[in-house]
């Protein structure tokens, strides 16, 4: 064909670059492509799931750090918290398939159960008086008598484990998918110390924060009545020396400094056997009283601290801070007026979100 001289010659066809990239190498991009494609799905999942992975948001006030957790124990996170709490309240870990931690840990008693002494799955009635697990992840000791359990999982490897429990967990495919998560990468997550260290997750976030003596100590100058306000001075007064015993963790700015916690002997018991000194938070609702339970009223408490002991008020061993005191009917009732009123956490009582969950157990 005749062309026209003044036209550039026509050019050779190129070929595309595609054309010269080898077979295999087309292929292995694609397989990367597809895998960068596939990732991205997971990490939208995950993203979708991960509120349950991120640390347990506690509310506390200014000046309130979170409870420690003790080195073996699991990070309390939202997905531990649920699963702790899940337990609390499931009838699965005893023997009788009817108890739970709550029938002996109730939320409006802070976590106590009202008897003399506590009972155990079998109805049996145990030595001492049910302590209250309110602020437990702040505490060092968690027995009455032996100050060896210094962690909430020592004094939960202290209850029954019936053998029974863990197949019951495990046959529960919510249970599964839950411990899973909490514990990933375990070919059985259903153990006891699992279980445990969950429940101990859970406990730990029961925090009494929000009684009229913190709001009082915030500044809130009108928290208080001017009754709870004058129980509140002898409370701190050399005189009684209340705090010199009692625990309060952690320590409040600005106010006097409560004790460290510790067994001391109570002028209750006729031996040189101590006990432990109890947090007084939400007293008002976890009577009876005492290590036994003798008392039925804070006032019989406070009477018997004035006659300056009962059996063992001539013991050796008795703490002689506990040397008895003269109080008037008013300053009497000032006094319980400071631990009921002043000392009632009424949102920690109440809050659904240390109640039972939604539904109750992971399989109804």
């Amino acid at each position: 064909m005749l062309r026209r001289p003044d036209l550039p010659a026509p050019r050779s066809p190129r070929r595309c670059a595609m054309s010269r990239i080898p077979a295999w190498a087309v292929g292995l991009a694609l397989v990367a492509a597809l895998a960068a494609v596939l990732c991205s799905i997971t990490a939208l999942r995950q993203a979708a799931h991960a509120p349950t992975l991120r640390p347990y948001a506690y509310d506390l006030p200014d000046g309130w750090t979170p409870p420690p957790v003790p080195a073996g124990s699991v990070p309390v996170t939202e997905a531990s918290v649920a699963l702790g709490r899940a337990l609390f309240y499931d009838t699965k870990l005893t023997n009788d398939g009817k108890t739970t931690c709550a029938t002996c840990h109730e939320q409006a008693r802070a976590f106590t159960n009202g008897k003399r002494t506590g009972v155990d799955a079998s109805g049996h009635a145990l030595e001492h008086n049910t302590i209250s697990l309110v602020n437990a992840g702040y505490a060092s000791l968690y027995t009455w008598a032996d100050p060896s359990i210094t962690t909430i999982e020592q004094e939960l490897a202290m209850t029954p484990r019936p053998p029974e429990a863990m197949d019951r967990l495990r046959a529960d495919p919510a249970y599964g998918r839950m411990f899973a998560e909490v514990f990933p990468g375990q070919a059985d997550p259903f153990t006891w110390a699992n279980t445990e260290t969950a429940l101990g997750a859970f406990v730990r976030t029961l925090i009494s924060a929000d009684t009229p003596y913190d709001r009082f100590a915030r500044g809130d100058r009108t928290a208080l009545s001017p009754l709870a306000q004058e129980g509140m001075g002898l409370f701190f007064s050399n005189n009684l020396a209340c705090y010199t015993c009692h625990v309060d963790v952690p320590r409040q700015a600005g106010m006097p400094t409560w004790a460290a916690q510790s067994h001391q002997h109570n002028g209750v018991t006729a031996d040189g056997a101590t006990m432990l000194v109890p947090a007084l938070r939400n007293v008002a609702v976890t009577g009876p009283y005492m290590h036994d339970g003798r008392f039925s009223s804070l006032e019989q408490v406070v009477r018997m601290y004035e006659r300056g002991g009962d059996e063992g008020a001539s013991s050796p061993h008795k703490n002689p801070v506990v040397s008895g005191f003269l109080l008037t009917d008013h300053e009497r009732a000032a006094l319980i007026a400071f631990l009921t009123e002043g000392l009632t956490d009424q949102r920690l009582l109440t809050d659904p979100a240390y109640g039972p969950p939604p539904i109750a157990t992971p399989d109804h």
